[in-house]
């Protein structure tokens, strides 16, 4: 699952790159969040795909709608006419911060009208605090193209700060995989030869092994004891050239012909 989770994350920066839509990015985010096993990206991501609405179940008592969703626009009331607003430090009237999922961003960043919303908790405030009437917020969409590009921006950040993280699990899983393929291995020696060797190899010494094995198959030989599947060239050799294939130490026991160069196919 890792190694698909590093093709994955890559697979995303390489979208995020290409500009792909954010509504068909996301869903491989939070996939890549749950292999991660990382909670804060994991709920991030659904609530910028699902919304800030209730009802997303990301959406808990102590999310607050991020700044960078925020519109600037006007409050009108039932005649169209617009609430103005000069104080510099009440301007934040003006403003309003969308809840939207992406898919729906998207969709009304491409029309070219005016947007308006009514929502009623923020009408009865300013009813409240004003003592004047408004029905709706009004903006434009080029507005939202800024909070698509916003949301963009802060993924990238997000993936870049999970790059160790991405890096190092790849590395622990390639090294586990290697260990369970030399394991299995181990297991094919020829029963004479796990005694004389096994513990040689699963402490690292793989020089030494092959090294004791040539030995001790020369005084097999020796003895006389003609056993077919126990020979230097039937055996030992193909076994041998295999680990030191997949180990890498080709070209350290094949530059050293006094040592055992022979168990090493020319």
């Amino acid at each position: 699952m890792i190694q698909s989770t590093a093709k994955l994350y890559n697979e995303i920066l390489e979208d995020l790159r290409t500009s792909e839509v954010l509504s068909k990015i996301l869903p491989s985010v939070l996939i890549l969040s749950k292999h991660l096993g990382n909670s804060t990206l994991e709920k991030w991501t659904e609530l910028e795909f699902n919304s800030y609405f209730k009802g997303n179940k990301a959406l808990t008592d102590e999310v607050v709608v991020p700044e960078y969703r925020t519109v600037p626009g006007q409050y009108h009331d039932i005649y169209d006419r617009p609430l103005i607003i000069q104080d510099p430090k009440l301007k934040f009237v003006n403003e309003y911060r969308l809840r939207h999922g992406v898919l729906e961003l998207e969709k009304l960043s491409e029309s070219d009208k005016l947007m308006s919303i009514q929502d009623t908790t923020f009408t009865e405030l300013i009813k409240k605090n004003f003592n004047v009437e408004v029905n709706s917020f009004t903006f434009t969409s080029t507005s939202i193209v800024g909070i698509l590009g916003a949301i963009r921006t802060n993924l990238i950040n997000e993936l870049m700060n999970l790059a160790p993280t991405v890096e190092k699990q790849s590395t622990q899983s390639s090294n586990g995989q290697e260990h369970t393929t030399f394991h299995n291995s181990l297991m094919n020696l020829h029963p004479l030869l796990q005694p004389v060797v096994a513990k040689l190899y699963a402490d690292g010494h793989y020089r030494q092994a092959i090294l004791d094995a040539y030995i001790y198959l020369l005084k097999r030989s020796k003895q006389n004891l003609d056993d077919a599947t126990l020979t230097a060239r039937d055996s030992c050799r193909p076994f041998f050239r295999q680990k030191v294939q997949s180990l890498k130490y080709q070209t350290i026991l094949t530059n050293n012909k006094d040592s055992c160069g022979c168990l090493v196919e020319r």
